[in-house]
């Protein structure tokens, strides 16, 4: 007896912090985004949560909070270089969502949850629509003020010749008949100071790795509207033929209902008969 206490004992504490490191691995993690240390663990987390609402049938709600946390996240991320990854995840998470919403067995229930995710995906494609619009407007802004660039150059540097004119007027002008025998004496030239005039220009670095990657995001989110319109109309073939099994069952009760009626009025006139025989 004592053995089988201990070992509830210990299941209890294990379960019990089992518990607490989930709590709080959820609690910290809820709002991670790619890129973010805890992300990965915001992943784990949902699997498990996933598992769990099994149990209780909730799996379609599951995959639909996470359709949304995936919409959220990639709209934090497109203009980082985990935009990619986040629209991959998302496209991801559009088509499980689907297939989840596909395998629900009660009709009605199913056309309930398809009616249900057509709205979100529609409010989705209005998101992306937008984001779209915002990189293709950053991109032509981008393109248009980019300066051009400007290879650098160094200019020979200029001599200056400063002479020295140092010879006073009056002896320049007045000129003895000795000087004039002498030999010619050149005035002394200073030496040439050099000033050297250098230009300096520094390189515009080119934006074109950022030009791709939006180049990139842009083509990736019309692939993610792309899958978004498909699954709407994957779900609006489920809730079509919800409808169509409605009309059905309903004409058949209402000609269920002429034919007791009919029996009904026979029984009374064969009644009527009887009566006056």
């Amino acid at each position: 007896m004592n053995i089988i206490k201990k070992v509830i004992d210990y299941g209890v504490w294990v379960l019990f912090f089992v518990f607490f490191s989930f709590s709080t691995l959820f609690y910290f993690s809820k709002d991670a985004i790619p890129g973010d240390r805890l992300y990965s663990s915001k992943l784990f987390v949902e699997k498990v949560t996933i598992l769990a609402s099994s149990l209780i049938n909730k799996q379609v709600d599951m995959q639909l909070n996470f359709f949304s946390k995936r919409l959220d996240e990639t709209t934090k991320v497109l203009s980082s270089s985990y935009a990619s990854e986040s629209l991959v995840r998302l496209d991801t998470q559009v088509e499980t969502t689907a297939v989840y919403i596909s395998q629900i067995k009660n009709p009605v229930e199913r056309k309930i949850a398809a009616q249900k995710y057509v709205a979100e995906l529609n409010h989705a494609s209005t998101v992306l629509k937008n984001e779209q619009i915002t990189i293709q407007q950053n991109s032509q802004t981008t393109t248009a003020t980019t300066p051009t660039t400007v290879t650098p150059t160094t200019t020979t540097p200029t001599t200056t010749t400063v002479i020295n004119n140092s010879i006073s007027d009056s002896t320049s002008n007045t000129v003895s008949n000795e000087t004039l025998n002498s030999p010619t004496k050149t005035p002394k030239i200073q030496p040439t100071a050099v000033i050297p005039t250098e230009i300096e220009i520094t390189p515009t670095p080119s934006p074109e790795p950022v030009q791709n990657q939006q180049t990139v995001v842009s083509q990736q989110l019309e692939q993610s509207q792309e899958n978004i319109t498909s699954t709407i109309d994957q779900m609006n073939l489920i809730i079509n033929a919800e409808n169509n099994d409605s009309k059905d069952d309903k004409n058949k009760d209402d000609k269920d209902k002429e034919d007791v009626n009919k029996e009904d009025n026979n029984k009374k006139d064969e009644n009527k008969e009887n009566q006056v025989k």
